[in-house]
């Protein structure tokens, strides 16, 4: 393997902290130099050195290096997804609070056992006043 090119993608810090770790396609380890530029990034590397358990990549000079997802990596230490997760919480938590108050409404029943219409909900009045002007 030692003067094979590869294409690897960066994604973490080694353990020394001397280099940064990358996977080519079969997720076999490449380390490559700890370049923040290569973070997150598919990088072109020739395979100078290579153990039984991992392989050292120079980055090919005239190499292209490119993002292959969407978004940017976020930084280290930064914590992704707690926006989304406490907005879809949020709006969870809404849905399941309306479905209660439906099933409380539609499943009313006086003393004598006849069911009893749903209560209107303040939207039902704003809806029926919009209707009426």
């Amino acid at each position: 393997q030692v003067g094979e090119r590869q294409r690897v993608l960066v994604t973490e810090e080694s353990f020394d902290s001397q280099f940064y770790v990358a996977h080519n396609q079969f997720y076999e380890q490449v380390l490559v130099p700890k370049n923040p530029e290569f973070m997150g990034k598919m990088v072109e590397v020739d395979i100078y050195e290579a153990g039984k358990h991992f392989m050292k990549g120079r980055p090919v000079s005239d190499a292209n290096v490119f993002t292959p997802s969407i978004t940017r990596p976020l930084a280290k230490g930064q914590v992704s997804g707690i926006t989304e997760a406490r907005e879809s919480f949020e709006e969870q938590k809404a849905r399941e609070d309306k479905e209660a108050t439906l099933e409380t409404n539609t499943s009313s029943s006086s003393p004598d056992g006849s069911v009893m219409p749903p209560t209107p909900t303040m939207a039902d009045d704003l809806s029926y006043f919009q209707e009426a002007h």
